[in-house]
Order: structure tokens, then C-alpha cells, then sequence
């Protein structure tokens, strides 16, 4: 190799400095003397790339013999420690949002001697001509291993929402009748188990015990993943929220389906009030690329008061809700619909405009049919709508909201424009219109509460992701 470098050197020196001779055609032909003055400063300049070359060679060779540099103890960057708390933070995965609104009730709903205005028969967006801070929330999960192992999540959440959804028995503000603004949502530690199921039943099955969302319902707690702002009245008061227990799920026909099975306190629950358990039971399922179907179904016992003797039972009570989405042939348009029905024994009746009967009870019984549009108008904004009716037959499960004034039958109609000038950022504005067959909505009228049949607000609301 040495050599061919050497004899390739001196090829190119000897053309470098031969062609100007060669260039210049018109110039006179050199003698021999010239050659002869070429020839040996040709071998004067071969004999000292020779010595550069030799020199070089020598620097190499010594360069090679040098003992290797001391080990290192600095652990390489992609190198993990064994245990320890730094192990544990990177496999866990944090994410949270911020989500802020507006709403502003056309009603202008004011409670006499108050200055404050409530928006009836609404979950979570109650306060009319107000700025809130609905949820702060930080998740951290780490998912168990598909092949087998432990995991877990949890979710805090902190703002108006936790209000509503934290579990009775589960109250960090410590005295009763205190809102309290921060809820551990979800709780819970899960488990997969490897199984040889095949086609039918997987490869394995999960199993998560603690504190987790409903399955019940299209609509979830937080409004980043719903398309409105707003929760519709089924979602309000015709199913839980989240329960407290075990549940279990398999996957079904590689993957198309899910069925889940579990055991929990009952409806919005850390700490039982009764001995008796609710069962779950969901299954959901992939019936084409464009169409999916889920139902959820719960039956059990819960305790309920008679508002007139105080008295405190434990009744049966039964809830089915069924969802079904339809990305439409339609490219830019998805559908979705949710009926629920549930039923509650032996509930003392009640009756239009009087009191409850202590000496007729009977079953309560509540059902709600709900249809969502969504339009996307570009890859950033959309444009959805849902209409819902909610039939209360008995007031049961309205009854509290709507005092001295009840209804049965609920109308809502909500448009919402959805525009995400980044990845991180939600920003909507909603209008929605409420109905009902009595006037159990507030107003204001020369100083007294008046009630009227609807309501109309306004919403405005802005979303934080990271």
C-alpha cells in the first residue's frame, strides 16, 4: 500500500510539473541539457517525499504502541441505573392541561338576596356571567407491560370539576358541606396477565383495582376529550361518574372487540354506604373501519333518603348505556349517538307541584337519547352540534336540582366551534338552548325569582395541553 502511495505521488508530481511544457505548445523544444537540469531536481524532490513519507510512517507506529486511556466511571448517556428514584420518573409518563370559560345566561338568573346567578340543571358550567378555573389536572401513568407486568395512573385534578366528580367519603377539605376543590379522579394499579387465548381471547388479560372513570356514557369528565364545552343532562344526572373497585377486560377476535367485568362500591363511591357490591359489565366492538358499538351496564344496590321520613334504604338500581359512532361516507363528517335508560326500585312518587308521597312508592325511571354531529372545517377547527332529550319520569333524578319547581322532561340543543391554532391550545365558542315542560329555570324580575320554561347561554373556553 506504501509503495503504491509513493509511486502515485511521484506520478503526480512529475505531471504537475511537466504540464506547462505541455501546455504550451508554441514554445521552443527543450534541449538536452534542460532535461538533463529536469532530471535531477525530479530526483532530489522524489528523495524528500520519500523522507516525509518514512517520517510519517515512524509517528504512526510509535502512536500504536501508546498504552489506551484510563477507564471511565462515567455512566454513557444512554445507560440506566439500576433502581432508584430516577429510574422510576423517566418510565412514568406525566401529561396535564388547563382549561378555563365564561358562560353567560341571557336569563340573567339571579336568586333573590344573592348576587350571584346559577345556571339550572347544568353539571359543571353553573355559574352564569362568571370566569372559572374548571380543572387543573396532572396524569401520570406507567402502562403495564403487554407481555406482562404492573403498572398504574393517576390523576389529580384541582378547580370546579373536582367538586363535582370526587367520590363521597373522599373529602380533603375535612369538614362536611365544604366544597371542596381537589379530587384524586383516578387511582388505581393495573395488571397484565399473558394468556394463550388465540383468536378469540387475546394474549392477555388486564386488571385494574382502585378508583376509575365510568364506562358509561359518549361524553367524559374532561372537556378537552368531548366535542362541546358543555355535558349534556344525561351525562349530568343519568349515569356515575367514576367508581372504586376491581375491573377486568379482555380483548375479543384479535382485537375487534372488549369485554370488561367488574365489582365496586356503586355509584361515585370511595367508601361503600351499604354491604352490597355493583356489577359491571361493558363490551365494546369494532364493526367496521367506520363503525364501532359499546354498551355498559351496571346493577346494584344503592342508598338512597326519603326526603319526607329521613329514612335511609338500599334499593336495586339498573343502568345500560349504549353508544354507537359512525365515521359517516361523508370525509369530513363522524356521527355518534347514546341512549341510557336506567331504573331505581322502590322510590317514594312524586307528583307535579306537591311534595313526595311516603305512602306510594314505586320504581323511578330515567332515559336519555342524545346525537352528536361533528364537522371537521379544516385540519384545526370544527363544528359541532348535539341534541338531547331527557325523560326523568318520577323527578328522581332531578329532583333536588329543580326545588320547589320540578320537571320531567328536558330539551337541549348546543352548537360549538372548535379552532386549535396549535397542537397544544383549544379554544371554543358554544351556544346552547334548554327546555323543559315547567319552569324550573331562574330569572330575575324586579327583585323576586320568577321560573321560566328555557335558557339560553353563551360559553366561551380556553384549554391548556401539556
Amino acid at each position: 500500500m506504501r509503495k503504491i502511495m509513493s509511486l502515485f505521488t511521484v506520478v503526480l508530481f512529475v505531471m504537475l510539473t511537466l504540464s506547462p511544457g505541455i501546455l504550451r505548445a508554441d514554445e521552443p523544444v527543450a534541449t538536452a541539457k534542460d532535461l538533463e537540469q529536469v532530471n535531477s531536481q525530479l530526483r532530489d524532490q522524489i528523495t524528500d517525499l520519500q523522507n516525509r513519507l518514512k517520517g510519517l510512517e515512524n509517528r504512526l507506529s510509535n502512536a500504536e504502541k501508546r498504552p489506551s486511556a484510563a477507564p471511565s466511571y462515567i455512566p454513557s448517556p444512554s445507560g440506566k441505573a439500576e433502581g432508584g428514584m430516577i429510574k422510576t420518573l423517566e418510565d412514568i409518563n406525566m401529561s396535564g392541561f388547563l382549561d378555563t370559560s365564561y358562560n353567560l345566561n341571557t336569563n340573567r338568573p339571579q336568586k333573590a338576596g344573592t348576587s350571584a346567578g346559577t345556571n339550572n340543571l347544568r353539571t359543571f358550567d353553573t355559574r352564569d356571567n362568571n370566569f372559572d378555573l374548571n380543572a387543573f389536572e396532572l396524569d401520570f401513568e406507567k402502562l403495564a407491560p403487554a407481555t406482562g407486568g404492573v403498572g398504574f395512573r393517576a390523576d389529580l385534578a384541582y378547580g370546579l370539576n373536582a367538586a363535582v366528580t370526587d367520590g363521597a367519603g373522599l373529602n380533603f377539605g375535612g369538614a362536611t358541606g365544604v366544597v371542596d376543590e381537589f379530587d384524586l379522579q383516578q387511582a388505581y394499579g393495573e395488571l397484565n396477565i399473558p394468556i394463550n387465548g388465540g383468536p378469540v381471547l387475546g394474549d392477555k388479560i388486564n386488571i385494574k383495582a382502585g378508583k376509575f372513570v365510568t364506562m358509561a356514557g359518549s361524553e367524559v369528565i374532561e372537556s378537552k376529550d368531548n366535542w362541546n364545552i358543555s355535558r349534556s343532562t344525561a351525562f349530568g344526572f343519568g349515569i356515575p361518574f367514576t367508581h372504586t373497585g376491581i375491573r377486568s377486560s379482555v380483548d375479543l377476535d384479535g382485537g375487534k372487540g372488549t369485554l370488561t367485568l367488574g365489582l365496586n362500591n356503586g355509584w361515585d363511591l370511595v367508601r361503600d354506604t351499604n354491604n352490597y357490591k355493583t356489577f359491571e359489565g361493558g363490551l365494546s366492538w369494532k364493526l367496521t373501519d367506520a363503525l364501532s358499538a359499546s354498551t355498559a351496564n351496571y346493577l346494584g344496590k344503592e342508598s338512597q333518603t326519603d326526603a319526607n321520613t329521613a329514612a335511609i334504604t338500599d334499593e336495586m338500581r339498573f343502568l345500560s348505556s349504549n353508544v354507537l359512532t359512525w365515521k359517516t361516507p361523508v370525509e369530513k363528517l363522524t356521527l355518534m349517538g347514546n341512549w341510557d335508560i336506567g331504573n331505581q326500585r322502590n322510590v317514594a312518587a312524586i307528583t307535579a307541584g306537591a311534595l313526595n308521597n311516603p305512602k306510594v312508592r314505586r320504581d323511578g325511571m330515567w332515559h336519555s337519547y342524545n346525537l352528536y354531529a361533528k364537522y371537521d372545517l379544516s385540519d384545526k377547527m370544527y363544528l359541532a352540534y348535539r341534541g338531547e332529550l331527557f325523560e326523568d319520569n318520577d323527578s328522581f333524578r332531578t329532583y333536588g336540582t329543580t326545588t320547589p319547581r320540578r320537571a320531567r322532561r328536558f330539551w337541549g340543543h348546543t352548537f360549538t366551534l372548535d379552532y386549535r391554532p396549535y397542537k397544544n391550545f383549544i379554544s371554543r365558542l358554544e351556544y346552547r338552548m334548554d327546555t323543559s315542560d315547567a319552569g324550573i329555570f331562574d330569572v330575575t324580575t324586579g327583585g323576586s325569582t320568577e321560573g321560566q320554561a328555557s335558557q339560553s347561554t353563551f360559553g366561551t373556553e380556553l384549554i391548556y395541553l401539556f
